[in-house]
């Protein structure tokens, strides 16, 4: 209820760009999520999933709305503190881009170069908009 609510307080204030970006931002977490879970109902019950609907769409959405962020959002360089908690957070956000992106690479498999060039792609940007401030 509290993003619903700043939603409307964006519209109401003509921030169209940042409710724009939010939005996106919104979409790309939740294709994300979509798809992991469609393909593991996919991987444990074979045709549950893709005899009703292509998994390559939702895919796409992650994808497109994943570049669209990484184009949109401000390049930080500032120095940050390093500490633990950073680094055990950089170290999951490589891990997950790592497992994204064979997910992709696997998945896409047909198309053998292609699929190869989608999946770093997709990794990279998962691996850069997936910052613990656009979940918290």
């Amino acid at each position: 209820m509290k993003k619903i609510n700043n939603y409307f307080k964006m519209i109401i204030n003509l921030d169209v760009l940042e409710l724009i970006k939010r939005i996106i931002n919104d979409v790309f977490f939740v294709s994300l999520i979509t798809f992991f879970c469609y393909l593991g109902c996919e991987l444990m019950f074979e045709g549950i999933i893709s005899n009703y609907f292509d998994l390559n769409i939702i895919l796409i959405i992650v994808l497109v709305s994943g570049f669209f962020i990484f184009f949109s959002s401000p390049i930080n360089t500032k120095e940050k503190k390093r500490n633990s908690v950073r680094e055990i957070h950089l170290l999951v956000k490589f891990f997950f881009a790592i497992i994204m992106a064979l997910v992709i690479y696997f998945k896409l498999q047909v198309f053998s170069y292609l699929s190869f060039f989608v999946a770093v792609i997709g990794g990279v940007i998962i691996y850069f908009v997936f910052d613990k401030k656009t979940y918290d």
